[in-house]
């Protein structure tokens, strides 16, 4: 089947930087290590280039890295997309930190500056949604003595008020992540959700692609696919990339067509449940390889579900 992106497989964002890099970060400063960054985001994203990931990241290094290790919000998107768009063909994507005590997600002033440099790929971390979807998360909000449904209300407003005025711009994806890219035993988001919120949160809150975390191989039920906006796309975490072992491709193969047997094929992508980083172990070394595998199995996946032929 053709489908209208350039290839369906995407990932969270934050990749693990090269074993070199990792080995001489510790005793750099200033302008030497914003050359050493420089060469590893080089090195990821040829990675990416090679899987045929076509929405690439800089793995989230400078916010990592940067400045001995300043939190996410002291880095600036804008440098992150300018490095990407000087370094090849690749499409940026960009991951917008989580703004921690604020009701919402988007940050609208750093999303139209993103918008003005040509940005048009734009992923918000929306991992303050998930209890406020998932039944578990609500059933403890509410012994807590919370309201759940005017939590949801708060948020979604304030998004709405952010990315709803963006949408008309054109090809834009803003896509919002409802895993939680920090915790990988987190209870996958999309076989616990509450369909009466989860609606509410797909049609309320502006974005046009979500990102869920699936949980791995296994019985699946893709229902939730019905409730998103007929024009929203949804990319499917369906396998752990830090499992002692990957799943049979044909396994994720069956769960996509399953998938397609809900909404068109041509709106859905394939990528792992959580980032990349999560869980990483072992050596640095071991480490890479790893990572490098995690993308080639994507593109196999990939390959043979939607039938692409090089």
């Amino acid at each position: 089947m053709a489908v209208s992106k350039r290839f369906p497989t995407d990932h969270h964002g934050a990749l693990l930087p090269p074993p070199a890099f990792l080995a001489a970060a510790p005793g750099l400063s200033g302008t030497a290590l914003e050359e050493a960054i420089d060469r590893a985001v080089e090195e990821l994203l040829i990675l990416q280039q090679d899987a045929w990931i076509s929405l690439a990241t800089d793995g989230e290094l400078r916010r990592r890295y940067r400045a001995g290790g300043e939190s996410a919000r002291a880095c600036d998107p804008a440098a992150e997309a300018a490095f990407i768009f000087a370094h090849g063909p690749m499409t940026p994507k960009l991951c917008l930190p989580r703004r921690e005590g604020a009701s919402g997600t988007a940050d609208g002033e750093t999303i139209r500056r993103l918008l003005e440099m040509g940005v048009r790929y734009i992923q918000i971390d929306g991992s303050a949604y998930t209890p406020l979807v998932h039944k578990a998360g609500r059933e403890a909000i509410r012994a807590a003595g919370g309201d759940p449904d005017a939590r949801l209300a708060e948020h979604i407003a304030a998004d709405a008020a952010v990315l709803g005025a963006l949408r008309p711009e054109e090809g834009v994806k803003l896509v919002l992540c409802l895993h939680d890219r920090h915790d990988a035993a987190t209870a996958p988001l999309a076989k616990d959700l509450d369909p009466a919120a989860a609606e509410r949160l797909f049609h309320g809150v502006g974005a046009n692609r979500f990102l869920f975390d699936c949980g791995g191989a296994g019985a699946h039920d893709f229902a939730f696919l019905s409730l998103l906006p007929a024009e929203a796309d949804a990319v499917l975490g369906l396998f752990d990339a830090h499992a002692a072992q990957l799943p049979d491709p044909d396994d994720l193969v069956a769960l996509i067509d399953g998938a397609a047997a809900v909404i068109d094929t041509d709106r859905l992508s394939l990528s792992p449940r959580h980032a990349l980083t999560v869980g990483a172990g072992g050596s640095p070394e071991a480490a890479w390889d790893r990572q490098k595998e995690v993308l080639d199995y994507l593109l196999d996946v990939a390959t043979r579900a939607w039938g692409i032929d090089f």
